[in-house]
């Protein structure tokens, strides 16, 4: 029995035909193009996405699933992959740790794509090192104030739904930070610009200035944050191994075309030895 063989069944055997029917109809002709492109490209993948159903598999923690979809997406467009990745990113710690109004409100509009999410735990100087953090939250009767700036944040500027990590107990470190719902609408958030790479993808600044939003936009306990979003992390870590292969075997399909198209016009291969694709 090989590896692919043991992880997966027939189930998902037919899933990844049918998400593979699907990119070859959706995305083929699709145009990431520049910064700008890409943000309005990446608003009208996720209402595609959602309404083909792929976020189904997150809704459902079926993480072997969310590999299969992932790496069929993945191989026909990056930007849609990092959209499912995104949606996954800010689906999961509601589901895990949502009460049942914040689950309410918030997983059917992700799931459907009716809505766009953002994970928000970056910071300048708190990358890898995110006991690092500066971000705050302070709570003032019935509010949470938050402060701080946050970037290379996926998405930023064009999500519906933040989930924003801040620290809650200052000198605690990891066990002080805390997870907060932040809808992109609320006063004293501010998109502060993006963050443009070599490949399109919607990355950002956002800056927390007295960010107020109500108790009950707490994600989870008070100072378990941290456990959440590494957790969460956790989760969707084996999809992005599924999207690299994905993307692998398009660099190796498209290199073996090359190859052959340079065979056939009578160019040398010198010492290439052409593989099965």
């Amino acid at each position: 029995m090989n590896a692919a063989a043991a992880f997966l069944d027939q189930d998902h055997v037919d899933l990844a035909a049918r998400v593979a029917v699907w990119t070859e109809e959706a995305l083929r002709c699709r145009m990431d193009g520049d910064d700008e492109q890409a943000r309005r490209e990446a608003r009208a993948l996720v209402a595609s996405l959602g309404a083909a159903g792929w976020y189904e598999a997150i809704t459902r923690q079926d993480l072997r699933s969310l590999c299969v979809i992932r790496e069929a997406i993945a191989g026909a467009s990056p930007l849609a992959d990092a959209v499912v990745a995104l949606q996954a990113l800010s689906l999961t710690p509601i589901l895990l740790a949502g009460t049942a109004r914040q689950r309410d409100q918030w997983i059917p509009e992700l799931a459907s794509g009716r809505a766009m999410g953002g994970f928000v735990i970056t910071e300048p100087e708190a990358g890898s090192d995110v006991a690092a953090m500066q971000t705050t939250a302070r709570r003032e009767g019935t509010e949470w104030v938050i402060d701080g700036e946050k970037h290379l944040i996926s998405n930023a500027g064009i999500a519906d739904l933040y989930v924003v990590f801040a620290v809650t107990s200052v000198g605690r470190g990891s066990r002080g930070m805390s997870a907060f719902l932040v809808p992109a609408a609320t006063a004293g958030l501010r998109f502060a610009g993006s963050q443009a790479m070599a490949a399109p993808h919607p990355l950002g600044r956002l800056v927390f200035e007295a960010c107020r939003v109500p108790a009950e936009a707490l994600l989870g306990d008070p100072n378990r944050g941290f456990k959440l979003a590494m957790t969460t992390l956790d989760r969707v870590r084996p999809s992005v191994g599924a999207a690299a292969c994905g993307m692998a075997g398009r660099a190796l399909r498209e290199a073996v075309q090359h190859a052959r198209s340079r065979h056939q016009f009578g160019q040398p291969l010198g010492d290439l030895q052409l593989v099965r694709a």
